[in-house]
């Protein structure tokens, strides 16, 4: 495929549920209850040649770590979303009067008796519950959900099309919907699908744990430059998905922290262990770096405006720690 004519998105459309959606095993974003409901992510660099698998869990548990089990907070997942602004739901409010872009989501007319679905513990199983997730093909240039998008591989889950099989299970949820989908030639073999098999055991969290602090320590002082040194096989993938330069995009990237290191609150978070949630992904290959709030572990530590987020899948190289996506 041509990155300079089409593009990938993961879109993803939520009701009465949260979802987290995985393209190759990998964790691209979550939507659902909150102002978040709605998802459009470019994923050029997360696609394989040939086959391909989307997934969604549905009503994940509370932590990255544990998005597999069932939850016991009051709303999954709930934390990593945007938090709810007036504005922001105004335009929601408005966005949902005027049809937005819920056509892909039709409303039910489904109303069982209150008592007829169980409950996750804390995560209720509404009847309106429902989720279409698809990753599409856009020519460049073009607005997501306007129509020009082609899907290529499409997911779409309700509570009202299995609410029989879930009144006999005592623990419906997280719900795990996977499909797998040749999408043809794309943008050449992924280096983590030649990375070591890995094993998170105590010896590899410690690693993983000390390559964030040295990775956030190296940020803090301006030194941009190590953190591309490790991200090496990513930028050139990357690059190549999107049909852009590698060394431009490093050199852009070595210039802007160095930039913003020299203002006074350029200061990075220090996360101690028990704050890690790392998961094992892209079939073993990769682990993710992010916290028990879903948040990514490499940030500053002043949010909002001038804030700072370097989300990080890691994996191992002939032995070596890398950056890979």
């Amino acid at each position: 495929m041509n990155p300079r004519e089409f593009g990938l998105v993961v879109e993803a459309r939520t009701r009465a549920c949260v979802v987290e959606v995985l393209l190759n095993d990998i964790p691209v974003g979550l939507c659902g209850q909150g102002v978040r409901r709605k998802l459009e992510m470019p994923v050029n660099e997360f696609v394989m040649d040939g086959v391909n698998e989307l997934g969604i869990i549905v009503n994940p548990g509370d932590t990255p770590a544990t998005a597999r089990l069932a939850g016991s907070a009051e709303m999954s997942a709930f934390g990593a979303q945007p938090a709810p602004t007036p504005a922001m739901e105004g335009f929601l409010a408005q966005d949902e009067q005027a049809g937005g872009q819920e056509t892909t989501l039709p409303e039910d007319t489904w109303d069982p008796p209150s008592d007829s679905l169980p409950e996750q513990r804390g995560v209720p199983l509404q009847p309106q519950a429902r989720v279409t997730a698809m990753l599409s093909r856009y020519p460049v240039g073009a607005t997501v959900g306007e129509g020009a998008g082609v899907p290529l591989i499409r997911l779409d889950w309700s509570a009202r099309g299995v609410a029989s099989s879930m009144r006999r299970q005592d623990q419906p949820f997280p719900l795990e919907i996977r499909k797998r989908q040749d999408i043809g030639p794309m943008f050449g073999r992924p280096a983590w699908r030649d990375a070591d098999l890995l094993q998170l055991d105590d010896g590899m969290l410690s690693e993983i744990h000390e390559l964030v602090l040295k990775t956030a320590l190296s940020l803090e002082g301006g030194d941009g430059a190590s953190v591309v040194a490790m991200s090496a096989r990513k930028y050139e993938e990357v690059a190549r998905a999107y049909g852009i330069s590698a060394d431009d995009r490093a050199r852009l990237f070595e210039r802007m922290i160095a930039e913003a290191s020299s203002g006074d609150r350029w200061l990075f978070m220090t996360p101690e262990p028990d704050e890690l949630s790392l998961r094992v992904c892209a079939e073993g290959r990769m682990v993710e770096c992010v916290g028990t709030d879903w948040l990514p572990l490499v940030r500053t530590v002043r949010s909002g405006d001038g804030s700072f987020r370097l989300p990080m899948f890691v994996g191992k190289l002939g032995g070596e720690w890398a950056i890979l996506r």
